[in-house]
């Protein structure tokens, strides 16, 4: 990925929930750091970008469950939502609120070593405190 600038926005949070298709929405994903990176400033294009490989090592089993079923699930993803003030209020005020400015793509980070997978996506904020996360 060609980066001009990483923007962090939040670490060690709870991610809100992921659906995977018609499932049960997998509510247990902690995501280790979120932030954003800026491919291109005009016209500006953006990768959001949360890093997933703190999942295997949590003491909680339903975060590991929940971890397992997106990895054996992941080219599936249909939906991610972020549900925490803080990434809300930075997403939205410092970048969502000019005209033009939406990651087009999501990236997440599951594995150090193996690697990640990268999504088209739709950004829609819901209320004052959502993001979701709609894959194309």
């Amino acid at each position: 990925m060609n980066t001009l600038a990483i923007v962090p926005i939040l670490g060690k949070t709870p991610l809100g929930h992921a659906k995977i298709n018609a499932q049960k929405p997998l509510t247990s994903l902690l995501f280790k750091r979120l932030y954003l990176s800026i491919r291109q400033h005009s016209p500006w294009k953006g990768t959001l970008v949360m890093d997933l490989t703190n999942n295997p090592n949590s003491k909680d089993s339903k975060t590991q469950d929940d971890f397992r079923t997106y990895l054996a699930a992941k080219e599936s993803l249909s939906e991610m939502q972020i549900t925490h003030k803080q990434a809300f209020a930075q997403l939205y005020a410092r970048w969502l609120s000019e005209l033009g400015r939406q990651p087009d793509r999501l990236r997440i980070i599951y594995d150090k070593d193996q690697g990640f997978i990268e999504y088209e996506v739709k950004l829609v904020m819901q209320g004052k405190e959502k993001v979701v996360i709609q894959i194309q």
